[in-house]
């Protein structure tokens, strides 16, 4: 083997135990937040502030592939939100709950929760939620295969997180753009 071949080899094996390594790091430390989330949940409060740790806790529970616990969490927000009456709750809580029945593939029933979230996201001027609940939207009409959906929540999605000012977000969302255009052979769009 030549000493580039060799050394083309040794390159990609550093990169990708790079890779390995940052992802465990970053999957232990979900997980200790869940843990820490969970223990705090624990504690016998029943304000917004407990709505708004559910909700956390579920979309945390949500990245990290536990959607059945997700859902869980997430009516448990939407039942202490709506009795609060705290609209803001509403939003987060039925946006949880949405997202975490998209991922467990009850699509129908996830859009009737994002819906309901998009109205509480708009009656409490919740923009930064709003956006989110646009890219969730984004996501279930990718799953049903409506592409053209899809992008038109990606887009006001993008829209609504511009207003917020979040960098993150807003990358994540030209992201899920790029990504249609790109499937659909349209980058330069």
């Amino acid at each position: 083997m030549s000493y580039r071949l060799a050394n083309y080899f040794s390159c990609i094996t550093f990169v990708f135990l790079c890779g390995l390594s940052f992802s465990q790091a970053e999957i232990q430390k979900r997980q200790r937040q869940i843990d820490s989330l969970t223990s705090v949940l624990k504690r016998n409060s029943s304000d917004t502030t407990r709505v708004n740790r559910l909700n956390e806790l579920s979309r945390l529970l949500s990245e990290h592939q536990k959607s059945d616990h997700a859902l869980v969490r997430a009516k448990e927000a939407v039942t202490l939100s709506e009795k609060l009456k705290f609209d803001r709750g509403n939003a987060a809580s039925y946006a949880s709950m949405g997202t975490a029945e998209r991922e467990t593939g009850d699509l129908d029933k996830a859009l009737i929760s994002l819906n309901i979230a998009l109205k509480w996201a708009g009656k409490s001027k919740f923009t930064g939620e709003e956006g989110f609940i646009y890219d969730q939207l984004g996501h279930l009409y990718w799953a049903k295969g409506d592409t053209l959906s899809s992008l038109n929540c990606h887009k006001q999605s993008l829209l609504l997180r511009e207003k917020t000012g979040n960098l993150f977000h807003q990358a994540q969302s030209n992201g899920n753009i790029a990504a249609i255009y790109s499937g659909q052979g349209k980058l330069k769009e």
